[in-house]
């Protein structure tokens, strides 16, 4: 059937134009990460940063100091911190070290 052909053909079309336009919308999340940083702390340059804790405990007392986590590998995170709050993050008690990422 030379209908049901074209049918077909019109459905994929359709189909793959919708999935590439989807696709365009996507960020990835090292995108999405450094959106949201910007948003919330358009007024503090970030730097990029690695945290090492000795409690967990810590990170909402960072969180509440401006640091915006990315990911948590066991006792290490990976973290935007402001730059103004890298010495007042780095003196925390359970924080055992904090280095910046290149």
């Amino acid at each position: 059937m030379p209908g049901a052909s074209r049918i077909l053909s019109i459905m994929v079309a359709i189909a793959i134009a919708t999935t590439s336009i989807a696709a365009r919308n996507v960020l990835s999340p090292r995108s999405q990460i450094m959106l949201r940083s910007e948003q919330h702390h358009r007024s503090a340059a970030m730097t990029s940063c690695f945290i090492k804790h000795s409690d967990r405990q810590v990170l909402a007392e960072v969180q509440a100091m401006g640091v915006v986590i990315n990911h948590e590998f066991g006792n290490i995170v990976t973290a935007q911190v402001p730059a103004g709050m890298m010495p007042r993050v780095a003196q925390l008690a359970r924080v055992q070290s904090l280095q910046t990422a290149t």
